[in-house]
């Protein structure tokens, strides 16, 4: 019957250590023992510790078939996909209303529903792909998640001479925007028309 603070306070451990070990005591009992057996990881019981009940139970059922997500997967696998930090999103989160988990061993917090995360983060890439061309730029592209950007085929120009910019996705829903870069073709042609 005690708050996670008072058995920090009692225990002399941060708050933080209490709700780790809590979040595992929760999980099923049967993950627990693949672990106490050694036939499952600290890393993949962290992982789990995200997961719902029935998540738990359809994990379980994977175990040592074809389609078992490796251990470094299975947060991934857990969150339907992918974990995408609240952090790399470019909308209001409080606006946009949604579920976000939080990771007691990661120390991040979570979107749990990773295409409804992807329908506001492009939305808002659109929106400032729009402003930058709004504001001039020539051109304003967008490598998308799964795709490698290859700054080494730029080269600097303002954007007066032409420069471009690059909005980088990544897949865990980062975005870089680069401005001012010119493909090393179209570069050297611009620098020889300056004479």
């Amino acid at each position: 019957g005690l708050s996670e603070a008072q058995i920090a306070s009692r225990f002399g451990i941060t708050v933080t250590i209490v709700k780790r070990r809590l979040a595992l005591a929760r999980l099923l009992p049967e993950i627990r023992s693949m672990y106490r057996a050694g036939t499952a990881s600290i890393v993949e019981l962290q992982a789990l510790t995200l997961a719902s009940r029935a998540k738990q139970k359809e994990w379980l059922s994977l175990v040592d078939s074809p389609n078992q997500p490796a251990e470094w997967q299975v947060k991934d696998w857990v969150l339907g996909g992918e974990s995408i930090a609240v952090s790399a999103a470019l909308f209001d989160v409080t606006e946009a209303k949604l579920a976000i988990t939080s990771d007691l061993f990661g120390d991040a917090q979570l979107f749990t529903d990773v295409a409804r995360f992807w329908e506001r983060q492009n939305a808002a890439i659109e929106a400032e792909r729009s402003k930058l061309l709004g504001l001039g730029w020539s051109a304003v592209d967008v490598v998308p998640p799964g795709e490698r950007f290859e700054q080494w085929k730029y080269a600097e120009a303002s954007k007066a001479k032409g420069g471009r910019v690059v909005i980088e996705v990544e897949k865990d829903g980062t975005v870089t925007v680069h401005k001012g870069l010119l493909p090393h073709a179209e570069a050297r042609k611009a620098n020889r028309g300056d004479g």
